[in-house]
């Protein structure tokens, strides 16, 4: 079936549905796109709808049965090297709650990248936005936590009737805030709540932050994760790969950063480029909830949510929202300043 995607100029996104061969399903076979000079495009479509494909196909990986790709006035595949230098492709993932229409869901999304006017005649399902969810969840889950204070409601209770229809999802949110004993106040430490569906895979994650108003240096004592994969094939790995998930997205949330002087990176090893320390690892507890559910992704399932969790705890701690990574001392103190 061939797709089209049907674009205004203005910075605006539109899109149609896309389908390809998933649980009986049509498959994508081709694609008609027009792209004009500062367009920006989004694919929607439900999981396994058919957006990789149709990207592959506008990248020239895959070749459509039927169609035409025109970017910025270039006809794809015959002038795809002069064509790609006016694109530039930001993929994301937008796990929002599944009772949002898609226009809604194209609203928030124009929110946080900062398009004027999005347009909303769509016809597809709930939209999933590729796979940068390291930039993308620190950016929700901080938005979701600014909603639950901005309302006075409880974050993790705010989170909770969002996804109230999906019992997994509810499970995973009330076994996290039971093992982080969520609620209790803690002495000089505060806690964050985050939550995801990642990839079919449902996961929440708290995590406990102290601040130090004078150095700027934010440390993370504990953290607790619970998630549900469906069924967990190899259970003490998926601990493992959680574990390191939560270790790389502590290296993201504070320290890893590059800096480029007169177009050289200037970090050269592990000397000069921060990655988290023994000293700088916190407790961490995890809880594989195996379900009957089809198994799905324990790959980096954690890592996504530990900046937001760290950024809605010095929130609740401080007052102050942090909105950059890394949350290094330099801008922590800034921020508190």
């Amino acid at each position: 079936m061939a797709q089209s995607l049907l674009v205004d100029v203005d910075e605006v996104l539109v899109a149609r549905g896309l389908q390809k061969a998933f649980r009986g399903v049509p498959a994508v076979d081709g694609v008609d796109l027009t792209i004009h000079s500062s367009e920006r495009v989004a694919l929607l479509g439900p999981n396994g709808a058919g957006k990789t494909t149709t990207l592959l196909m506008i990248l020239g990986v895959v070749t459509p049965d039927t169609g035409t790709v025109m970017i910025c006035g270039h006809l794809l595949p015959r002038w795809r090297s002069e064509a790609m230098r006016h694109v530039g492709f930001a993929a994301g993932y937008l796990p929002l709650p599944e009772r949002l229409r898609v226009g809604e869901v194209l609203g928030v999304f124009a929110e946080l990248y900062g398009i004027r006017r999005p347009n909303r005649t769509v016809d597809a399902g709930l939209a999933r936005f590729g796979i940068s969810h390291l930039t993308n969840i620190f950016a929700i889950e901080s938005f979701m936590d600014e909603l639950a204070r901005k309302r006075g409601v409880d974050p993790a209770a705010f989170r909770r009737d969002l996804v109230k229809t999906n019992p997994r999802a509810l499970n995973i949110i009330d076994r996290v805030a039971h093992m982080a004993n969520w609620g209790r106040k803690r002495d000089g430490s505060a806690l964050g709540f985050t939550y995801m569906n990642y990839s079919g895979t449902q996961i929440a994650l708290v995590a406990e932050v102290s601040a130090d108003r004078k150095t700027g240096v934010v440390r993370v004592p504990n953290v607790w994760t619970a998630l549900d994969p469906g069924i967990a094939v190899q259970p003490d790995n998926i601990v493992a790969q959680t574990e390191s998930s939560i270790v790389y997205g502590l290296g993201f949330a504070l320290f890893e950063r590059i800096t480029i002087d007169d177009g050289a990176v200037q970090e050269s090893n592990f000397y000069d480029y921060h990655v988290p320390r023994l000293n700088e690892i916190p407790q961490m507890f995890i809880e594989v909830v195996a379900t009957d559910n089809h198994p799905t992704g324990v790959g980096q399932m954690a890592t996504p949510l530990v900046a937001p969790a760290i950024a809605n705890a010095v929130a609740e701690l401080t007052g102050v929202r942090l909105r950059e990574t890394p949350m290094s001392p330099d801008r922590v103190k800034k921020a508190l300043a």
